[in-house]
């Protein structure tokens, strides 16, 4: 048998098996560049999905928070100083915060692609709309001069506390997304220094075997 191979090896011309060795390199390069490509493909979905996706809805919710809590402040505003310009300076903005923070959460409903995401969505959406609804009665009471009862200001302070924190739910589960994103991305980016370095020392043995069955030959 070991006759066999060495009498194939010896009616194999020099140029055959220059050509044979270094088309065994260029097949392997070409696979490796086949894996890195799609490596490097599957890291930029991952940074596509920390920079345009996540990072944008943390941002939209940054905003949301930013708006109720100025809406916030002009509430308790208004109940300190209860003139009829300032209750209706206040009503204004709050009326354009609400109209705003209405439109992101749209936006940010249309763009969720994860069920706990949606969830916490639906329930500022209700908060909200219950927020909402009682900042209205209590404006209607200031710019009519009638009393603000205890029970009522205490559901808007617990409304106003519910929404908060549902606010800052979701905002903690898009950093927490935006955070296992940016850790994928950091394991494939090690994943291909190693193959890269592995493929180049077997680039190099490959040289040397085949250089060595080209030179004995």
């Amino acid at each position: 048998m070991i006759m066999y191979i060495r009498q194939g090896e010896e009616k194999m011309g020099f140029r055959k098996k220059q050509i044979l060795g270094f088309g065994i390199i260029f097949v392997f390069l070409l696979i490796i560049t086949v894996v890195d490509l799609i490596s490097m493909n599957r890291m930029k979905k991952n940074m596509s999905e920390i920079v345009q996706d996540r990072y944008v809805k943390v941002k939209n919710a940054n905003e949301i928070q930013w708006l109720f809590t100025s809406s916030d402040k002009g509430i308790i505003d208004s109940l300190n100083n209860d003139s009829a310009a300032n209750i209706k300076e206040n009503r204004n903005t709050i009326d354009n915060n609400a109209k705003e923070i209405q439109a992101t959460i749209n936006q940010l409903t249309k763009m969720v692609n994860k069920n706990e995401a949606g969830n916490i969505l639906l329930e500022i959406q209700s908060k909200f709309d219950s927020y909402t609804a009682t900042e209205q009665t209590i404006f209607e009471k200031l710019s009519n001069k009638e009393p603000i009862s205890n029970s009522l200001l205490t559901e808007y302070k617990q409304e106003s506390t519910s929404l908060t924190d549902n606010i800052k739910r979701f905002k903690s589960f898009q950093e927490k997304q935006m955070g296992q994103a940016m850790e994928n991305a950091d394991h494939l980016e090690q994943s291909m220094l190693q193959l890269l370095f592995i493929s180049f020392v077997i680039v190099l043995l490959l040289l040397v075997v085949i250089g060595y069955w080209i030179i004995s030959s």
